[in-house]
């Protein structure tokens, strides 16, 4: 039967998640530790993001004020988007509106499990950083 609306519908915490690559190799581009939130409503709007847990402040206070080193940083330790999914099966489609990184606006899909509490995402085989590899991420719910 598939997924259905109701039972994804929710906020999750991320667990874990990265990049498995086509040898088996796991990175972690936001880390191991990273901090994440999944975000389905009902109204079909979905909203998803995630970031390094240690990433440092800017030394400038002004929110324009970073280097650009700060941020290139800050670029690569987070990521986000929100747009509208639909469910077919054991695939989320999406439409993406607004992403950080502007190769992820437009339609895309990932194969979702949920078990119990616990989501898992996987995407199609892409290029990532020069390599053939897919993204897995593991959420667990925290509004039941």
């Amino acid at each position: 039967m598939g997924l259905t609306k109701s039972e994804l519908v929710g906020t999750y915490r991320l667990l874990y998640g990265g990049i498995e690559r086509s040898d088996g190799t796991i990175e972690y581009p936001y880390g191991e530790d990273a901090i994440g939130y999944l975000v389905y409503l009902d109204n079909d709007h979905v909203s998803w993001h995630i970031m390094a847990a240690d990433r440092p402040p800017f030394f400038n206070p002004d929110l324009l004020g970073g280097s650009p080193e700060e941020n290139d940083g800050a670029f690569r330790t987070s990521n986000g988007y929100f747009g509208k999914y639909t469910i077919e099966g054991d695939v989320v489609r999406y439409d993406i509106e607004v992403a950080q990184v502007p190769n992820m606006v437009g339609p895309g899909h990932s194969h979702a499990r949920l078990e119990g509490d616990e989501l898992s995402l996987t995407s199609k085989r892409m290029q990532i950083g020069g390599q053939e590899g897919h993204t897995k991420f593991v959420w667990k719910r925290v509004d039941s």
